[in-house]
């Protein structure tokens, strides 16, 4: 974005007031529907505050179009990313290495030490990868999928191993 030097900033009101419409339009979407899908929600709330901007803080629409253009090239890298792996994932599923995965993985561990190691293995996954995020989710799906399967510890074990991997 290149007229980021002379930008008025928006007051908090406005920024609140728009962030007030958001909320309400996804209850009242909520409520009226009875399902959480948010798109047109979303699609709404994008309208109302541009018309926000331009009314209140007399910005240009060429400046909120750079800005949604700028903030669709910041996004269009980790979209790429989530659809490559939402590819990869059924593959795999559907080659069979996530059923061998599971299979074999129960065998190896015994459910005795199964929370020692998943709160290990996930913790030095994310020390080499740098996310706890990905950790986070790795060992959820991974206990969650083991307290399902076995019942042999309760959840809140599931909850603990989980805080314990992402603080390491």
């Amino acid at each position: 974005m290149q007229n980021q030097g002379n930008v008025k900033q928006p007051s908090l009101w406005l920024c609140l007031s728009i962030v007030l419409f958001l909320i309400v339009s996804f209850l009242l979407q909520l409520i009226i529907k009875g399902e959480p899908d948010v798109h047109m929600t979303l699609f709404f709330a994008s309208i109302f505050a541009s018309a926000m901007l331009i009314i209140f803080n007399k910005t240009k629409f060429s400046l909120i179009e750079e800005g949604i253009i700028h903030g669709c090239k910041i996004a269009t890298i980790s979209m790429m990313i989530l659809m490559f792996i939402g590819v990869m994932i059924p593959a795999w599923i559907a080659a069979g290495t996530i059923p061998t995965l599971i299979y074999y993985g129960l065998k190896l561990i015994s459910p005795s030490i199964f929370l020692v190691t998943a709160t290990l293995t996930c913790a030095i996954a994310t020390l080499c990868t740098g996310t706890s995020w990905g950790d986070c989710c790795n060992i959820w799906c991974c206990t969650y999928g083991y307290w399902w399967r076995t019942r042999n510890f309760s959840w809140n074990d599931c909850c603990c191993c989980n805080m314990w991997s992402n603080f390491w």
